[in-house]
């Protein structure tokens, strides 16, 4: 057992040292502004959905399969905030979602000008998104009665009106820019959500923009 354990220690780092797998870390800001029907089982036609900010960070990892072509996997922590308002007969309601995500996009990317200091690039592909936390508060007023207040955390229900993975497709274009040993990183990528979030009726989907900076470094054998 001991001698397969070495063998296969020794392939991997053979493997290693012919790769070029590239890793790096990023951090930026987000908008997002969901798509959805109503509240709970409620369809309102009058909902006014808003944008709301937030911001993420994480971790990448790129094998290039030619200088031009490459896989990119990241893990992201995203915080996603979004609100909505209506009114329903005399009553006005305001709800403010905060959500907090996992996210693991898988994304092909195809680089323009390898070998140039600046290099364009265009990426695609499916994303992964995990929700750890969302958090509503529900703004009710009324005419001379005044305003009550509620927070809803949607782990209280044990997540039962919740999906916690959300499936989507993610575009992206960025650049890099060779810096020292690595690389500053800069994208701007698209999240379209597929997943209807919310079990209810209410029709619940992810919609959301990012902005990144970050910084990348090549391991293994360079040409």
């Amino acid at each position: 057992m001991k001698k397969y354990t070495i063998a296969a220690l020794l392939l991997f780092s053979l493997t290693l040292a012919h790769a070029q797998l590239e890793i790096g870390v990023k951090a930026g800001f987000n908008g997002s502004k969901p798509s959805t029907d109503g509240f709970g089982d409620t369809t309102i036609s009058n909902l006014s959905l808003k944008s709301g900010s937030g911001s993420q960070f994480g971790l990448t990892f790129a094998y290039p399969f030619t200088k031009q072509f490459a896989v990119q996997a990241e893990v992201l922590y995203s915080f996603l905030n979004a609100s909505a308002t209506t009114s329903v007969l005399i009553a006005d309601v305001d709800v403010k979602v905060k959500t907090q995500y996992l996210n693991a996009p898988v994304l092909f990317k195809y680089t323009l000008r390898p070998g140039a200091a600046l290099q364009p690039y265009f990426a695609a592909g499916p994303h992964f998104s995990y929700i750890n936390k969302g958090i509503g508060d529900v703004t009710v007023t009324i005419p001379f009665a005044g305003t009550t207040k509620q927070e809803v955390n949607m782990a209280d229900s044990n997540w039962k009106d919740t999906k916690r993975l959300d499936i989507g497709i993610t575009a992206m274009a960025g650049v890099s820019y060779q810096l020292g040993p690595g690389k500053i990183t800069a994208d701007f990528r698209y999240n379209h959500g597929l997943t209807d979030t919310d079990k209810t009726e209410s029709n619940y989907k992810n919609r959301n923009w990012m902005f990144n900076l970050g910084y990348a470094y090549t391991l293994g054998k360079k040409d």
